[in-house]
């Protein structure tokens, strides 16, 4: 039934998350809006350096630092384009129609479709691109009269200067950007051979993807800033043992924030691989027993 799914939501930032958040949005709205209608020069010569886009985009590179549509690469790349569509399409209503004011519909309509297409092409989806290529056709003359200069002044020269308190704001506690050109390649989720095809789960969008290991594979070094093995299956294959028989150990992966502030992956990871001979010695110990219990019933 549609809308019976509740999913499971994210944790609630911590109160250190929430107050940088805070400080990183207002510092980069108050930055561009402050140039904006407060410098001479740039009120003097009709140049914005906001638009309403801005505060979308404030809340994806402030408050959702690792998301991959916050990334810089989308963040300018995507507002850049949506740019060059909206003051293109424009051009060539007003270069087509007599009164091309009748058809904004059909240029609002045509700037953001094309802009989403073209970040998808490109890789760089960032949802407010959208509003940047609708607000070039939509917001009166003061807008059309920039021309392609829309592209540079508000938003290249905007989101530059968003980037740059960005930098220096959410590196204080957290880490921005996660990449700049390329994203890393997805961490992967180790599982034994059997007894998980059909416990498998589809995931999320950016989920890693589970990879079947043998057991004959060493536990990976833990790596406190990647969200890591959230289960490990081991399955004992002796043929004393049924074949569905394994012991899991959940390793529960630290949100970003913890996992930053730890400086001891060697240790952690040598804590899990210690607990993984644990219960391999312990299963040897069970199959000994086993078999000094058959001896037994053989003699008797």
């Amino acid at each position: 039934m549609l809308g019976s799914y509740r999913g499971i939501f994210p944790k609630i930032p911590s109160i250190k998350v929430l107050v940088w958040s805070f400080i990183a949005s207002f510092a980069g709205i108050s930055l561009v809006a402050a140039l904006s209608y407060n410098v001479d020069y740039f009120v003097t010569n009709h140049l914005p350096t906001i638009i309403g886009s801005f505060g979308a985009s404030a809340v994806l590179i402030y408050g959702a630092v690792d998301s991959p549509l916050a990334q810089p690469r989308n963040f300018m790349g995507g507002h850049i384009i949506s740019a060059f569509v909206g003051v293109s399409i424009g051009k060539i209503c007003i270069a087509t129609f007599n009164h091309p004011e009748d058809f904004l519909w059909l240029q609002g309509a045509l700037a953001v479709s094309i802009s989403i297409v073209l970040m998808q092409i490109t890789r760089t989806v960032h949802p407010p691109g959208g509003a940047t290529a609708l607000i070039a056709v939509t917001s009166g003359q003061h807008i059309l009269d920039l021309g392609y200069l829309y592209m540079a002044i508000p938003v290249l020269f905007g989101t530059a200067l968003m980037l740059v308190v960005a930098l220096v704001i959410n590196n204080i506690q957290r880490q921005y950007p996660m990449y700049w050109r390329y994203p890393r390649k997805p961490d992967i989720i180790m599982r034994g051979d059997e007894d998980t095809e059909s416990n498998e789960s589809p995931g999320e969008m950016y989920e890693p993807k589970s990879m079947k290991a043998s057991n004959s594979e060493k536990v990976q070094d833990y790596d406190p800033s990647k969200p890591v093995l959230k289960e490990a299956t081991t399955p004992t294959t002796h043929s004393t043992y049924p074949r569905n028989t394994s012991f899991t150990v959940h390793i529960d992966a630290p949100n970003m924030d913890e996992a930053r502030s730890l400086n001891h992956s060697q240790e952690v990871a040598e804590m899990y691989r210690r607990k993984y001979e644990e219960a391999q010695t312990y299963l040897r110990k069970l199959e000994q027993e086993l078999e000094l219990l058959r001896s037994n019933q053989a003699r008797e």
